[in-house]
């Protein structure tokens, strides 16, 4: 995602904000490549307990280390599926 930013002279967080809703209209896959598996996981976990409607509860009981790119990538994976059951 930095090298497609880079090209098109956008900011990262405008590349990853537009994937996310990519993915969560369904329309992009959330690739595992992205993210570590054990980010995912945290996040995920997170995510189930708290629900992802706001990116700073999960930022706050979150490692440090975990961006709000990430956690906003995961977040609208977990609704693209939450929408997918309820239809």
């Amino acid at each position: 995602m930095e090298e497609i930013a880079e090209i098109r002279k956008r900011k990262l967080s405008s590349v990853i904000a537009l994937v996310a809703e990519k993915i969560e209209s369904s329309e992009v896959n959330l690739q595992p490549q992205w993210l570590a598996p054990e980010v995912f996981d945290e996040i995920v976990a997170a995510g189930h307990q708290l629900g992802t409607n706001r990116l700073k509860t999960l930022k706050d009981v979150l490692r440090p280390e975990i961006t709000y790119d990430q956690i906003r990538l995961v977040a609208a994976h977990l609704r693209a599926k939450a929408n997918t059951i309820r239809a």
